[in-house]
């Protein structure tokens, strides 16, 4: 059983011309800003490559295939934001829960070059953080 992230959002779309659904959509973006993708083609393609893993792992259907990227972006960029907002605070709740007994490991480097001298310059960090 799939459970809805977005359920909140409303489809802005056509239904008439739709071909792929608004949660699969949105769950691609999702998955690629938590993968590190750079722009909705790259989200395109990595879905692309492990399409047959997301299915059977019940994240995506893609009953019509991956959406390119194009299709990704005007879909983002069509739908409601407070919506969208509404949809991912009600569904932190379910991620926090599946986290719960994991073990986060936390890496942080301070980047060189940073003028320590500069008022109010503390230096600039990078954080990453993984579930074990």
């Amino acid at each position: 059983m799939q459970i809805e992230i977005f359920s909140k959002v409303k489809d802005p779309r056509d239904l008439g011309k739709v071909k792929h659904e608004l949660e699969d959509v949105l769950r691609m973006a999702l998955i690629g800003v938590l993968c590190d993708c750079e722009d909705c083609d790259d989200i395109s393609d990595m879905v692309t490559d492990r399409e047959e893993e997301f299915k059977a792992s019940g994240l995506l259907k893609l009953s019509n295939g991956v959406p390119c990227g194009d299709t990704i972006l005007r879909v983002v960029e069509s739908v409601n934001p407070a919506q969208l907002r509404a949809s991912l605070d009600c569904c932190r709740g379910h991620i926090i829960e599946s986290l719960c007994g994991n073990q986060v490991i936390i890496d942080g480097k301070k980047l060189r070059g940073e003028n320590p001298r500069s008022p109010g310059c503390h230096g600039l960090y990078i954080l990453n953080a993984w579930v074990s």
